[in-house]
């Protein structure tokens, strides 16, 4: 089901206005329910209903003023717990999807260290906002189709789910599955792009001939489309992996390769679909840069996807402690092997990427003997060679 579904998304995104952005948090959030089932049994069946009168949709709220991606350091919401109901007093300075029917959000509880996870409803039973303030919407670089506002919580009546403390930790099942939306949501924009970039050079007349007919032109459009490929293997697989822990059929090395994959495919993914809106931008030529023809809005809100649920560089610092707990890497190297057993002849092919696996195996050893500042350095390099090896061995594969 999980293939199915991503491949729904990977066809509906380009035309949704980035509605896919709360279908996201909201899957998230399903997962969440499932998790602590308990508080918010009631809220699986509306996460995942298919009557529209009964769904709703989830936000996440987690960035504030004082930082971004350092949500431990930043977080200054305050949880009250006033004549036995839980209270939050803060700001959220960039909240997606403010019209979602719920939230869940990270609060310090006062008298108490580290963070605690959150869920509220967004309104009262009379259709009021529970006591918080909308203070603007926020002018973005794109998304514009999706409201994303700063907010004022004055009291906002919530539940505490789980027990206090170790909020991140709680809420990292969403944000995985949200990352894993991000990445399918690169891949389609870049299809869509790509799409309209090949129709454009089939109709448009350059020095006698058809775009498409100038080999350097064409090249360009092979290059933008093996990018796209390589971006939709990647995700699919880790989304394959996702469908059967979820379905509870994967075992432990294959759970621990999608806790590998997720912030790698996320940052890939991101990376390589800005390069590939800028290259496809430039194939319209002064059409590209003009905005009655839509190609900026698309490559605008491409933009966004290395920024949310972590930047390149959070992804990267991820990918070291996915590397460092559960032998994770282990269990890469042998999922390669097994997927490369697969593929009859193509000896060299082959030899070239375990060489680029025992590259990659050399580095990663060294990670013990490293101070902590050169591992981080070396991790957004990691990250991209795990990436393209299971890309190269799918690619060899099918």
């Amino acid at each position: 089901m999980g293939c199915f579904q991503f491949l729904k998304l990977y066809l509906f995104n380009p035309a949704s206005a980035f509605y896919t952005c709360p279908l996201a948090m909201t899957d998230g959030a399903a997962k969440l329910s499932q998790i602590y089932n308990k508080p918010l049994a009631a809220y699986f069946k509306k996460f995942t209903s298919r009557d529209s009168k009964k769904f709703i949709s989830s936000a996440q709220w987690m960035t504030e003023k004082k930082g971004g991606s350092d949500v431990r350091a930043s977080t200054e919401t305050i949880a009250k717990k006033e004549n036995a109901t839980w209270r939050l007093y803060g700001e959220k300075w960039f909240t997606s999807a403010i019209t979602a029917s719920v939230a869940f959000t990270l609060a310090r509880i006062e008298g108490k260290d580290g963070l605690s996870l959150f869920f509220l409803e967004t309104k009262n039973k009379n259709g009021k906002w529970n006591n918080l303030e909308i203070c603007r919407l926020k002018n973005k670089l794109g998304t514009n189709a999706l409201p994303t506002a700063e907010i004022k919580l004055k009291g906002s009546i919530a539940h505490v789910i789980g027990e206090y403390g170790n909020g991140i930790k709680k809420i990292t099942p969403l944000l995985n599955i949200t990352r894993l939306h991000n990445s399918i949501t690169a891949c389609s924009l870049g299809k869509h792009l790509h799409s309209l970039s090949k129709s454009f050079a089939q109709q448009r007349l350059s020095f006698g001939k058809k775009l498409i007919d100038h080999p350097l032109h064409k090249q360009s459009l092979d290059e933008a489309a093996l990018n796209n490929e390589n971006n939709f293997y990647l995700t699919m697989y880790a989304v394959y992996l996702l469908g059967l822990e979820e379905n509870k059929r994967s075992t432990k090395e294959q759970s621990q390769i999608l806790r590998l994959l997720t912030p790698v495919c996320k940052l890939y993914t991101a990376k390589k679909n800005m390069l590939v809106a800028s290259e496809l931008l430039e194939s319209f030529g002064g059409f590209g840069y003009i905005e009655d023809t839509g190609i900026p809005r698309i490559f605008r809100d491409s933009q966004v996807l290395s920024i949310w649920e972590g930047t390149a560089n959070i992804l990267s610092l991820d990918t070291l402690k996915a590397l460092n707990k559960d032998q994770s890497f282990q269990a890469f190297v042998k999922e390669v092997h097994n997927i490369l057993n697969f593929v009859k002849n193509k000896n060299k092919e082959k030899e070239k990427i375990l060489k680029k696996l025992d590259q990659l195996t050399t580095i990663v050893n060294k990670l013990s003997s490293q101070s902590l500042e050169e591992s981080q350095l070396i991790s957004k390099k990691i990250a991209f060679f795990i990436a393209e090896i299971i890309i190269e061995s799918f690619r060899l594969r099918f």
